[in-house]
């Protein structure tokens, strides 16, 4: 598993440069046909400088160049289950939000 920390936004580290730097880390962690679950997330907004769109493109590229499956915001269903405590259960709520993406003409299963 693979996953950006926020500590590489809250230094300030350009887009580009995170981005290849996780090639390199992913390209390793693969060595040796090991699986990888590409796991991102989403900077807060006041995060200045940085797109969230931006950030969801660079883990989408990155799941696509090296056939990875991709788990795009590790805290979407975090955001959901903060919501009114009347809502269902967290698992559940895991279930419906949290999605693993498979890039397109992957033959991963």
């Amino acid at each position: 598993m693979v996953e950006l920390g926020a500590n590489d936004f809250l230094m300030g580290w350009a887009l580009p440069d995170i981005e290849k730097n996780l090639d390199v880390i992913i390209r390793q962690a693969k060595a040796g046909g090991r699986p990888v679950l590409l796991v991102g997330i989403t900077p807060p907004k006041t995060m200045q400088g940085i797109s969230p769109d931006d950030i969801a493109a660079m883990w989408h590229r990155l799941a696509a160049r090296h056939e990875t499956l991709l788990l795009p915001d590790l805290y979407a269903p975090v955001w959901a289950a903060s919501g009114p405590k009347t809502g269902p259960e967290p698992q559940s709520i895991c279930k419906r939000t949290a999605c693993i993406c498979r890039p397109k003409g992957s033959s991963r299963q």
